[in-house]
């Protein structure tokens, strides 16, 4: 680490800044440029060299029920990478959202760069890739994608004390659960079925598009994993052009308190999306293979 880096939470003063990071990376356009707001919505770090923000890492909790964080936003000025100031930065959200009593992160690194150099700093940080959200941020990258809303990759970490999908049951076809134990073996060996879970199925949960200038972003629905129902339900949403792209491991909140799974879901219907732009590391090969039979050009 540069002994002339620093790190603090970033002040309204810093926007300009920060926004500036992320146009020189995304474009111009780029549409999605923090607010003041958003300083005070959720946990952010700042790293500042020599007076200047050169990076910048957030994270939040979509969810005040479930203690489960997003990290996003992370972003290092070209010329300060290399200098471990994104794991830096990742550390000290760790330590954040430790104390604000998270047990699982998700984050969701971009798959524009054919380095794959978010997805791969976040596996050395612990997470576990568990899919791919195709097309889902408009507006990012015309140059490389054209009219196509960048797609992101989806990865958990489980903080001490939590352990992957902790014997619940996923009622999913042998197509889905081949899928899963391909992706992430561990995750598919802990879902040995011992528990069942309290109630009823929850109902699916709906992600309408991101609305882009150049075409709108994809949509998704996450569908409950752990109930008799669940796979029949899943099969009703591919009958009507959706098509399973990730699995989200402890995420959802019964009535009576119990966490469980879903299956991510993404519209295809009418979207070919064109995977040579979509990078992804060896461990989501099998998605994204799986992806580009279903709803690739």
């Amino acid at each position: 680490m540069d002994l002339s880096v620093s790190f603090r939470h970033p002040n309204a003063t810093d926007l300009p800044k920060i926004n500036r990071l992320y146009r020189r990376e995304y474009g111009d356009a780029y549409p999605y440029q923090l607010r003041e707001d958003d300083l005070v919505s959720g946990i952010a770090f700042v790293a500042v060299a020599h007076g200047e923000v050169v990076g910048c890492a957030r994270a939040i909790r979509p969810n005040p029920a479930t203690p489960v964080f997003l990290f996003g936003g992370m972003i290092v000025d070209p010329p300060h990478r290399r200098h471990h100031i994104a794991k830096a930065l990742t550390d000290l959200r760790f330590d954040a959202v430790t104390r604000a009593g998270a047990r699982v992160v998700a984050t969701e690194p971009v798959c524009c760069q054919p380095s794959r150099a978010s997805q791969r700093n976040m596996i050395g940080n612990g997470f576990v890739p568990l899919g791919i959200l195709p097309a889902k941020y408009p507006d990012i990258k015309p140059e490389t994608l054209g009219d196509q809303p960048e797609s992101l990759t989806f990865a958990i970490r489980w903080l001490a004390g939590d352990v992957s999908v902790e014997g619940r049951q996923l009622h999913l076809d042998d197509r889905l659960l081949h899928l899963l134990h391909e992706t992430s073996a561990s995750l598919s060996a802990s879902a040995d079925g011992s528990r069942r879970m309290c109630g009823l199925m929850p109902a699916p949960e709906h992600h309408e598009p991101m609305r882009g200038t150049r075409a709108d972003g994809s949509a998704f629905v996450d569908v409950p994993a752990n109930w008799p129902e669940s796979s029949a339900a899943i099969a009703e949403f591919e009958r009507n052009g959706y098509v399973a792209c990730a699995f989200l491991p402890g995420l959802g909140l019964t009535d009576c308190g119990e966490r469980h799974d879903f299956v991510r879901l993404v519209h295809a219907r009418g979207r070919r999306v064109r995977f040579e732009h979509v990078h992804v590391t060896e461990h989501l090969v099998p998605f994204k293979e799986y992806l580009a039979e279903r709803c690739g050009e």
